[in-house]
């Protein structure tokens, strides 16, 4: 009898306990831009290609009180460019493009403090541009299986500001190209207050 009215006793203390306090929901939002490096994978004229080239990104995490955030991240990026040369002289008649949209889903791992590991995986809209005097031809394809993967070093400004510096490497599956890019990303923290 001594043990149902402790466990009685047990269950209405429970009932008067108070829950956890809600916890804030954190979210931040960045954009970098930084040089990107196009590996050199085309077998044709390779020496007239510019690898080098700006590339942007953006990037929306929910940032919990975890190690884990999770989010997605847009992009643009030159994969290269190359000059169209006349048959038989060096003259230049036109220029080549292949520039990336990247549409992501992510993740961002904190390591340390200051130290974080992110990556994700979607697809991207490859844009093709030809030019040549008087004249333009696009064309729009979808890679399905491109992907990222960074680290990125944190620098704190006060609560809600951060600057980092990041390093990433990406990969387009469409067309097997793939690059790095050194960026600078300027990161703003939000929170909402859960009911």
């Amino acid at each position: 009898m001594r043990y149902l009215l402790m466990l009685s006793w047990s269950c209405m203390v429970g009932m008067h306990a108070h829950g956890q306090e809600k916890q804030s929901n954190n979210f931040s939002i960045s954009a970098g831009v930084g040089l990107f490096y196009y590996v050199n994978t085309l077998k044709t004229q390779p020496n007239r290609i510019l690898k080098d080239h700006i590339g942007f990104s953006g990037r929306l995490l929910w940032e919990p009180e975890h190690r884990l955030s999770l989010g997605g991240e847009v992009g643009y990026y030159t994969i290269y460019s190359v000059k169209i040369d006349s048959a038989g002289s060096n003259t230049t008649i036109g220029e080549a493009r292949l520039s990336a949209i990247p549409i992501l889903l992510c993740f961002k791992i904190r390591i340390t403090p200051h130290f974080y590991v992110t990556g994700g995986q979607g697809l991207s809209v490859l844009l093709s541009q030809v030019s040549t005097p008087g004249s333009t031809i696009e064309s729009t394809v979808l890679s399905l299986a491109d992907a990222q993967v960074s680290a990125l070093y944190r620098k704190p400004i006060n609560d809600r500001f951060h600057l980092e510096a990041e390093l990433k490497y990406l990969h387009f599956g469409k067309t097997e190209d793939y690059g790095f890019s050194i960026q600078a990303v300027g990161a703003y923290k939000f929170r909402f207050k859960s009911k």
